[in-house]
């Protein structure tokens, strides 16, 4: 194979392959409108997912419970505090803990996770707050329930503790929570 051979097929080679990637860019220009108009809903949080048929009513039961555990947290004097929030699988290991969660018993979030909060409930409390779980669990209701947390000083931590099933027919697939300390 002589010189001129082997310029001429890798030149034909060439066309080709940019033949295939003019090809490419067109088929991609023509499709990323309707690529946009179909991924946009699921990257834009509650609101997007909303849009989505097979989620809105998901999105409606879950904005909706957080509010009512908003309104839980309010103190006197309609002054908002920051809350405790977590969010927890049907077991009751948390697969969520907010910050102001850990400060309120001066650990980090890690101790709080999956079944770590068990170790910072009063021994006293334990098995009230386990036999209210399971039952709330087994009857699919929210979770109300007052009792006491030791912080990492060993310090009495007066809670309310309310939890909302999600979504609102059983199953539930998880529990979004709000702790309010007691004062």
């Amino acid at each position: 194979m002589d010189l001129t051979a082997v310029v001429d097929a890798l030149v034909s080679l060439g066309a080709f392959l940019g033949s295939l990637g003019l090809s490419g860019g067109v088929i991609w220009a023509f499709f990323r409108k309707r690529l946009a108009a179909w991924w946009d809903p699921y990257k834009t949080g509650l609101q997007g997912a909303a849009q989505v048929p097979k989620l809105a009513k998901d999105v409606e039961q879950v904005t909706a419970a957080m509010s009512l555990l908003t309104m839980h947290v309010r103190v006197s004097g309609d002054i908002a505090m920051e809350a405790a929030q977590f969010e927890t699988g049907p077991d009751g290991a948390n697969t969520y803990v907010n910050q102001t969660y850990a400060r309120m018993l001066g650990v980090g979030k890690p101790e709080l996770m999956r079944w770590g909060w068990i170790n910072f409930v009063h021994p006293d409390d334990l098995i009230r707050v386990r036999q209210e779980w399971d039952a709330c669990r087994r009857e699919h209701r929210k979770y109300s329930i007052r009792f006491r947390f030791l912080d990492a000083g060993g310090e009495e931590i007066p809670v309310d503790v309310l939890a909302m099933p999600i979504p609102e027919s059983p199953p539930a697939k998880q529990w979004l929570g709000v702790i309010r300390r007691v004062v």
